[in-house]
């Protein structure tokens, strides 16, 4: 199934299907399917509810990019997960929360970050005027920052 309910063995409702996995050739599921889960879906119907719309309408301020094993190397670093920040904007939430470019971002509020696509993700999880905090690799030490996720100008 593909966009409706995911339910568990008692008939509850514990995500909304998104999509579905199938081989090549058309020989249809292979049983792998992905899913929202329950309480992401209710939080956005209620958002849509509330408001009309989901407010991610913020900015951050910097632009990263993936570890791979040339920045590991460079940077010293035990393996290639997190984002490297590779511009920072002038009075943006990253520069007044005092991210650098060269910072090494690991985690988003618990969130552990792999790459680009995990932080993006990540990202998603917030709504405008939200602070968050920052786990960051800056000269081999681990440091916390904040940032309030400012509207977009």
């Amino acid at each position: 199934n593909s966009g409706g309910p995911l339910v568990n063995s008692l008939g509850e409702i514990i995500g909304m299907n998104t999509l579905i996995f199938t081989a090549g050739g058309n020989t249809g599921s292979i049983g792998l399917g992905f899913a929202i889960p329950i309480n992401k879906v209710i939080r956005i119907v209620d958002e849509l509810k509330e408001h009309g719309k989901i407010n991610r309408d913020f900015e951050i301020g910097m632009r990263i990019q993936s570890i791979d094993e040339g920045i590991a190397t460079y940077y010293d670093l035990n393996d290639t997960k997190g984002v490297i920040v590779t511009k920072v904007y002038r009075n943006s939430p990253a520069d007044i929360g005092g991210i650098e470019v060269g910072d090494i971002i690991t985690e988003i509020n618990d969130f552990k970050i792999n790459n680009e696509n995990t932080i993006f993700g990540v990202f998603h999880e917030f709504r405008t005027g939200q602070i968050i905090d920052v786990k960051i690799i800056r000269d081999h030490k681990k440091l916390m920052k904040q940032m309030k996720l400012e509207r977009t100008r």
